[in-house]
């Protein structure tokens, strides 16, 4: 497997693989220091060996390939692949932070309970670590992957992993407030020991919603690929109180989020299947987790309260589901892959790039959506025949009934068509404001797509109608229209 990988996978995976260890590296440090009493341990010789250990090696290899590549005659832009800087210089602002977290702690003292968490040096090594270990996502990105690789997988789910330490405090996997018998607190139940179970149920199904769905919003994703996010991160929070059995609830949630990506397909064009994703996600996380508690001990909490936190852990999926996908952009090639599966030649992103060559027949003749079935001519020809169809598209969506259609419709012939003036000129001339101007554009690029696909098919047959049937028609239309229904 190793010989067919080309230079630059083969380096996401390596990143992919020191990233992962740090974090487990981590993540057993953290546990090593949370006995089952809740003291507090301070600073210890050895108490960061695998994290240091596993930072000289990441650190190491960042810098010595960006100096192989700088003696190569690369510039500093270029010393490492696109998207991996940020993590080297993340690498050092951790290995300053660690030198000056020794000093803090001895000036101040070790703190006690959430004090160690929380104090100015571990937060900066918290932030520094998440653009480590977002490296290989990132470069997905930038490159725009049109696939997730099992790079950019493990990269999301470590995030998703930093983010979940960072907030361990508030993690179900730590304290078992709903939870019964032997696995119960030592504190005893209260008021506040329901808020504060609610709330880490709800936090973390909407962590592992938020991870899906910006992995979806993304890329294309094989089978399995989110319950492998969902899966990694439950066995590093796992880790901080070996609470194992655990593990299963991120997963179902994991392996939902992949049916229901099989059989919903949700996408930028598709909305309401994306907030279907994260309501189903984070739904199967709560109702997994409390039937976990509920098996291996019973639960404190009543049918009630249950449920509502099961409701409530779903409207926060459905909600970041709403907002992600109306904020964050899809990466073009997987929306140009999208369209080729589909044997399609017209793509929302080639609209895009049509319709802003529009005004030079010479740059718009060489646009792919020059090989669309209904388009005779070649360069200029190709080119002006394309150029009349994006102005048909642009205007039968104008003219639709569906609000939204009609709005974007108008919006393109504005700024593209007419070119009135620039983005925020269209959008105060429409009386929108800015995020809903950019979903419309979005959405219009979408639907001029799919009126370029369908331009020049065949009209359908139509349908004979008897000459009485005519004849009533005029005299009494609402009657024959309810029989020609009927009929």
């Amino acid at each position: 497997m190793w010989r067919k990988l080309s230079p630059r996978p083969l380096f996401d995976h390596v990143v992919a693989l020191l990233a992962l260890l740090l974090t487990v590296a981590a993540y057993v440090d953290a546990w090593s220091r949370l006995p089952p009493t809740g003291t507090a341990v301070g600073l210890r010789p050895w108490g960061d060996a695998g994290v240091i250990a596993v930072w000289f090696a990441l650190t190491g290899f960042l810098a010595g390939t960006a100096f192989v590549r700088l003696s190569r005659g690369n510039r500093w832009r270029l010393a490492l692949p696109r998207g991996y800087m940020p993590s080297l210089v993340a690498c050092g602002v951790l290995g300053a932070t660690t030198i000056a977290d020794a000093y803090y702690q001895l000036a101040f003292g070790p703190g006690q309970g959430l004090e160690v968490l929380l104090r100015p040096t571990h937060l900066i090594e918290l932030g520094a670590g998440a653009v480590i270990v977002a490296a290989p996502l990132q470069a997905a990105l930038k490159r725009g992957d049109p696939r997730a690789g099992l790079p950019a997988l493990v990269s999301a789910s470590l995030l998703l992993a930093t983010v979940a330490f960072a907030t361990q405090f508030l993690s179900p996997f730590v304290d078992l407030w709903p939870a019964a018998g032997a696995n119960a607190p030592a504190a005893p139940v209260g008021w506040w020991s329901q808020h504060l179970g609610a709330g880490s149920i709800v936090l973390e199904a909407s962590l592992l919603a938020a991870s899906v769905l910006v992995v979806v919003r993304s890329f294309e994703v094989r089978p399995g690929s989110l319950a492998l996010v969902c899966g990694i991160q439950g066995l590093l929070l796992a880790i901080l109180k070996t609470h194992w059995w655990l593990v299963p609830a991120p997963l179902a949630a994991g392996i939902m989020a992949d049916v229901t990506v099989a059989f919903l397909r949700p996408s930028r064009g598709r909305p309401r299947e994306a907030w279907a994703l994260g309501a189903l996600t984070a739904t199967t996380f709560a109702l997994a987790y409390l039937l976990l508690l509920e098996m291996g001990g019973g639960l404190v909490w009543d049918a009630q309260l249950s449920i509502g936190v099961v409701l409530l852990s779903g409207a926060a999926g459905w909600l970041i589901a709403r907002v992600l996908f109306a904020v964050l952009p899809a990466s073009a090639a997987w929306e140009e892959a999208a369209a080729s599966r589909h044997g399609r030649v017209a793509s929302a992103p080639a609209v895009k790039s049509a319709l802003d060559a529009m005004q030079d027949l010479a740059i718009l003749g060489t646009s792919p959506l020059t090989q669309l079935h209904w388009i005779k001519g070649e360069g200029t020809g190709a080119a002006t025949e394309l150029k009349a169809g994006l102005i048909r598209a642009i205007n039968d969506l104008a003219l639709s009934s569906d609000p939204r259609d009609a709005e974007a419709g108008r919006l393109l012939t504005d700024y593209y068509v007419k070119r009135v003036g620039s983005h925020e000129f269209v959008a105060d001339r429409q009386h929108l404001s800015r995020p809903t101007f950019y979903r419309r554009l979005d959405r219009g690029f979408i639907r001029v797509a799919e009126k370029l696909e369908e331009a020049g098919e065949p009209e359908p047959t139509p349908v004979h109608v008897p000459q009485n049937a005519l004849i009533t028609a005029v005299s009494r239309p609402g009657e024959t229209e309810k029989k020609l229904d009927r009929d």
